[in-house]
């Protein structure tokens, strides 16, 4: 067992010449690159996530302070309704 996991280690640093590379070397820059793409679209994605909530927040909460004036306004004019009506 021990010698075919030394066997295993020295094939993948063992230059190859067909490759004109080590195994080690090509996995660890296919990795690399896999890696930070793929990080690199979690990330990018993960900040037009965040904008579009705060874009949609600005817009719920605009539109409910919206709504809360409109609330008091419609309050008030049944207030007053009342006054006038009751005279």
């Amino acid at each position: 067992m021990d010698r075919r996991i030394g066997e295993g280690v020295e094939r993948t640093i063992t230059w190859n010449e067909r490759l004109e590379d080590r195994w080690l070397t090509d996995d660890a820059k296919a990795t690399a690159i896999r890696l930070f793409s793929g990080l690199g679209i979690a990330v990018l994605g993960s900040c037009l996530l965040g904008i579009g909530m705060a874009v949609c927040w600005y817009s719920v909460n605009t539109s409910m302070q919206r709504v809360g004036w409109l609330e008091e306004f419609a309050m008030w004019s049944i207030s007053h309704r009342k006054l006038h009506c009751s005279k």
